[in-house]
């Protein structure tokens, strides 16, 4: 059908005819003198009110691309670059379309504003040239005049209502709605995706990553975003290549871990978080866990069904121990568990929760006597520690378990010199009388006061025993011979030489005995021993 207008011809006409539209409803258009934007016009409306000048609001204002068809048209084609730009200010836009009889007549008129459902379809239409890598210049969009665009009498006062019911009356607020729509539109809970590519030797590797236990190397990582089903690089990072990947799980829930020494019958307790793997990693009847504690932790796996197997393995957690610090009969028990389980008496059970049945195995191990004995003599060290630390009435004392070894010498005498006073040979020594002195009283027991110290890092253990001292001349000097060891008292002191001091006064005080023999006093250096 032959037209008596061209496409020009006929565009030319409805942009004469617009402006007197907006004219007719007080509106004020302001023709594009260079049409790269995509608007062709920006209508503004005049300020009203009686408010003060200060305060009027911020007149309405819209950006308005125009089309003119034919009567009959089913669709307006518009360019996806021009598109972007409408649907990516933040003013109303609307894409207006007057419609011409073959009497070259305006009969109708159509308004689709650009927000909602539309402009989720402009921006659908850009992550799909991203997605192709195609220009959106060289791309055009085919919008329904029945789906798109609601029909109005094409008169000014007709598209100046149907203007101000889809702007409102609040510029800055619906700044602030296209915003959050231009942020939120097509993207779904699943917006954000991360995924990681890598090469081990086994499954087992997976596992122990996933666990924590290890650290995976030559690690590749994307970052993705989907927006409208369509999954793009996410903008501001980029591919990593060559990476590690280090994983840090969470814990799902608490356990007991107890073992069992079958030999004597002692318990040995233990707190700890259990671990696990997400169930896609698992072949079906496969179970697989790690329990943790703060000194060891424990790798279980296995399968469940006709033939039901499971596997144990302990591993000491050497670094942690190396820094940790806790009572010494939370060491003692830790070293009498290693004692049980290197001689193959443990009994291990593990209590996950409160509800589930807990796993009961005996541990049978290959471990070198030398490993067994340097365990089962950390259980004695640490054991008169806290034997020691109870009887100065801090047993929750925190220590290093190098600074508990370091000790280990003094701390057996202490032992020793608290439960069994017999084992240790009494003090002799020779030393020159003290010119001036008091006279000696040859042969005479004079009771004694015994002092010691024991470093525990920020606290010193000071302890006294008392001792008869028996003197005898020997030449020009005199030789004491004491008797065995009677315990006194043991006290946690500040590691200071007033608080040592402190101390000894206060024994004196109370014992009403004078005399001393103090570690690293005058007398101490001048004595000999015999």
């Amino acid at each position: 059908m032959t037209r008596k207008l061209n496409s020009d011809q006929l565009g030319n006409k409805g942009e004469s005819r617009f402006p007197e539209l907006c004219t007719d409803a007080d509106l004020i258009p302001n023709k594009s003198s260079w049409d790269r934007k995509g608007w062709d016009y920006v209508v503004d409306w005049k300020f009203n009110g009686s408010s003060p000048l200060d305060s009027r609001p911020t007149p309405l204002s819209c950006l308005v691309q125009l089309k003119t068809v034919w009567t009959g048209a089913k669709s307006v084609k518009l360019r996806l670059s021009s598109l972007e730009h409408l649907a990516k200010d933040l003013k109303p836009t609307f894409l207006f379309v007057l419609e011409v009889d073959d009497a070259l007549d305006f009969v109708g008129a159509r308004l689709a504003h650009l927000e909602g459902e539309l402009l989720a379809h402009v921006l659908e239409a850009l992550r799909k040239a991203s997605f192709e890598g195609k220009a959106p210049n060289k791309i055009d969009l085919h919008l329904q005049l029945e789906r798109w665009f609601e029909a109005i009498p094409a008169t000014g006062m007709a598209a100046r209502a149907a203007f101000e019911q889809a702007i409102g009356q609040d510029m800055g607020a619906y700044a602030i709605t296209k915003q959050r729509q231009l942020k939120e539109l097509g993207f779904s809970k699943d917006r954000l995706t991360m995924t990681t590519s890598f090469e081990v030797e086994d499954e087992d590797a997976v596992f122990d990553a996933f666990l924590g236990l290890r650290t995976i190397s030559n690690v590749s990582v994307k970052m993705q975003e989907t927006r409208f089903g369509l999954a793009l690089p996410l903008p501001g990072t980029g591919a990593i290549e060559d990476g590690e990947l280090e994983i840090t799980p969470q814990p799902f829930d608490r356990c007991e871990v107890s073992g069992r020494d079958t030999g004597d019958g002692r318990e040995f307790r233990f707190q700890g978080d259990v671990y696990g793997l997400p169930a896609p990693m698992l072949a079906a009847g496969r179970f697989r866990f790690l329990v943790r504690t703060p000194m060891f932790r424990l790798h279980i796996g296995g399968t469940v069904g006709d033939r039901t197997s499971m596997k144990i393995s302990l591993n000491l957690e050497t670094e942690r121990i190396a820094k940790l610090k806790v009572s010494a009969a939370e060491w003692a028990r830790l070293h009498g568990f290693l004692v049980a389980l290197g001689r193959n008496r443990l009994e291990l059970t593990v209590r996950i929760g409160k509800s589930k049945p807990p796993i009961v195995s005996t541990v049978t191990t290959q471990i070198d006597p030398e490993t067994v004995g340097q365990w089962a003599a950390g259980e004695r060290i640490t054991a008169a520690a806290d034997r020691a630390l109870a009887a100065a009435g801090w047993p929750a004392t925190k220590l290093s378990l190098q600074g508990l070894v370091q000790a280990s010498k003094e701390l057996n005498v202490l032992d020793a010199l608290i439960n069994r006073p017999e084992s240790l040979s009494p003090m002799n020594f020779i030393m020159a009388p003290k010119p001036g002195g008091p006279t000696i009283a040859w042969g005479r027991p004079e009771e004694t006061l015994y002092f010691n110290l024991i470093d525990l890092g920020n606290h010193l253990l000071a302890y006294v025993a008392t001792i008869d001292l028996v003197p005898e001349p020997d030449g020009a000097r005199i030789r004491w011979t004491g008797s065995n060891y009677r315990f006194r008292d043991v006290a946690r002191i500040k590691a200071t030489e007033a608080a040592y001091k402190r101390f000894i006064a206060d024994t004196q005080r109370r014992t009403g005995i004078q005399g001393y023999f103090a570690k690293g006093t005058v007398e101490e250096d001048e004595a000999d021993e015999a």
